[in-house]
C-alpha cells in the first residue's frame, strides 16, 4: 500500500484575503433590509396585526413618514453602494488585488454595508519584508 500523501495548505497570500460576515449580522442586517424592502414595494401585504410591536410601529411610520421611509430605503442603498466602492479602494491600499477577492468584498458590503467593511478595515496585512 502507498501512504497517503497528506495535503498541505498553504496560507493564502494578502492578495486573497477576504472573510465572511459573521451568519448572525447577516440575518440581522439581511431581516431588517428586507423588511423594509417589503414595506416599500408592497406594503399593503404586511399584516400589521400578526407582528404586535413592529407590526403597529410599521404602520404608523407608513401611515405619517412614508415619504421619510421611501428616502432612508434609497439612501441606505446608495450607502451601501458607496461602502461597497470605498471597499474596493481599501482592498488596493492593503494588497488585495485578487479579482474574485475584490469582487467577493464589493457583493458582501453591498448586501451588508458597514457588517462587512468592518472587517476588511481592521484587516492587517503582514508587512513586507524589506
Amino acid at each position: 500500500m502507498a501512504p497517503v500523501a497528506e495535503a498541505r495548505q498553504e496560507p493564502l497570500s494578502p492578495s486573497h484575503y477576504f472573510r465572511r460576515t459573521p451568519l448572525l449580522l447577516m440575518f440581522l442586517i439581511g431581516g431588517i433590509n428586507a423588511y423594509h424592502a417589503w414595506a416599500f414595494f408592497a406594503p399593503q401585504t404586511i399584516p400589521f396585526d400578526k407582528l404586535g410591536l413592529i407590526g403597529v410601529i410599521t404602520k404608523y411610520i407608513l401611515e405619517n413618514y412614508n415619504t421619510p421611509l421611501r428616502v432612508w430605503f434609497v439612501m441606505i442603498w446608495i450607502l451601501h453602494t458607496a461602502y461597497a466602492f470605498w471597499g474596493l479602494k481599501i482592498c488596493k491600499d492593503k494588497d488585495i488585488s485578487d479579482g474574485k477577492t475584490q469582487f467577493l468584498w464589493f457583493a458582501q458590503t453591498v448586501a451588508f454595508g458597514l457588517g462587512s467593511l468592518f472587517f476588511l478595515w481592521i484587516y492587517r496585512p503582514p508587512k513586507k519584508k524589506q
